[in-house]
């Protein structure tokens, strides 16, 4: 009950307040305890929500005999050693109409609290119901009453109903090591969603436009209300099922495996692109073709990547797994087959090589005109010796090797 509204001051003497009337009844000041259906008049200034100089009526509370229910959203306080209190005229007589009206409403009073009572004890049993069960995964989110780690993602495996107060839950890494202590509160573990800042590994991918795979790790930027997660290596939208959350101890494996990745690369290596190709950040770039390394590991907005170039577009920023570092030698003969605007080993009619391999044609060492190349191989002109005169035969680009490229000929037009 908060403060009365509506009571009237009848009578004062030497400045104190002795005599009041509130719903058409008169109530005049008292010594001694206070009686239930009296009225207070607080006169103090500390207790919380009681306002100074405000009556309030006295009722039969559940921890006080008799107390004032003020301002504090249902708490009952005794403020009558601080207050004034006022009693109904001539209402002493427990044999009146009011004052068995009075006795009803107080064993009221005193049911609607007992019941009160017991639908918090009914509330804060329901409130006690374990929230996780054996085999969920969770997430610590708290240090101090067992040997994990904030972040780290276990196991629940021991579930102690009985518990109450104590820590229901016994835990495990997902390894399966038991800590000394595994067990936890309810408030120390969080359901086990992905949220910004986790690393997931895919293991189940779906819907990938070839821009993830299984075993890819990807880094969490957002997670919209439907739940599907964007991530910082691609734009393509993750589902949750096609994903799972890395612990601590995966992390750390993997950074330690990816440093060990980077280390295969220096500075000034030839690369070449197996994945990726056209796609951001590797635009302009194409799956087959070789690159310079230009910086062993470098921090992209997408994480860390080996930075390539070509001298034609902007930089490339490749992961390790998307590249595949070349020999010296290999490099070589690539540079020299680019200087001329082929792949290696791209042959074209005209072209004079050289026999390195003779299946019964042309002797080693002799050189031949290519005449046709196709997908089933080169034809050239050659000298064959058990005939003794020139013939076209088939050739492997493995037979042959190039001497002067069709362009660079000068008996030719």
């Amino acid at each position: 009950m908060a403060k009365l509204e509506g009571v009237k001051v009848l009578d004062m003497k030497d400045g104190e307040v002795t005599k009041v009337e509130y719903e058409g009844a008169e109530y005049a000041r008292v010594d001694g305890d206070a009686n239930v259906g009296d009225i207070a008049l607080y006169k103090g200034n500390h207790i919380l929500n009681a306002t100074t100089g405000a009556y309030y009526q006295v009722i039969k509370g559940r921890w006080f005999p008799k107390t004032v229910v003020h301002d504090g959203g249902g708490q009952n306080f005794s403020i009558i050693d601080q207050s004034y209190i006022f009693r109904k005229v001539n209402s002493d007589s427990s044999s009146t109409l009011d004052s068995r009206v009075t006795k009803l409403e107080q064993d009221v009073e005193e049911i609607k609290a007992k019941q009160q009572v017991e639908e918090a004890e009914e509330t804060s049993q329901e409130g006690t119901e374990l929230k996780y069960k054996v085999g969920d995964k969770v997430r610590i989110t708290a240090e101090g009453t067992h040997d994990f780690t904030e972040g780290d993602v276990v196991e629940i495996f021991e579930v102690d109903d009985d518990a109450g107060n104590s820590r229901p839950y016994k835990a495990r890494y997902l390894n399966g090591i038991e800590p000394w202590d595994g067990w936890v509160f309810e408030n120390e573990v969080e359901p086990l969603t992905p949220k910004v800042g986790d690393k997931l590994r895919v293991v189940n991918a779906i819907y990938t436009d070839g821009a993830y795979d299984n075993g890819d790790v990807l880094t969490v930027v957002h997670i919209d209300s439907a739940g599907d997660i964007y991530v910082k290596e691609h734009d393509i939208v993750i589902l949750p099922r096609e994903v799972e959350i890395m612990t601590t101890a995966e992390i750390k494996v993997w950074e330690k495996e990816q440093n060990a990745e980077f280390a295969k690369f220096s500075e000034g290596d030839k690369v070449r692109l197996v994945s990726g190709g056209g796609n951001f950040p590797l635009k302009g770039y194409k799956d087959g073709e070789v690159y310079t390394v230009y910086k062993a590991k470098f921090y992209h907005e997408n994480g860390y990547r080996v930075q390539i170039k070509d001298g034609k577009v902007m930089f490339g920023y490749a992961t390790p797994d998307q590249l595949e570092k070349i020999s010296e030698k290999e490099a070589v003969e690539i540079e020299k087959w680019a200087s001329i605007g082929r792949e290696v080993d791209e042959f074209k009619a005209g072209d004079i090589a050289e026999v390195v391999h003779s299946p019964n044609a042309s002797p080693v060492g002799t050189l031949v005109s290519i005449t046709k190349v196709d997908v089933e191989g080169i034809l050239a002109i050659g000298w064959s010796v058990p005939l003794g005169k020139t013939l076209d035969y088939a050739y492997y680009k493995e037979n042959l090797k190039l001497i002067t490229p069709v362009e660079h000929r000068f008996d030719r037009d």
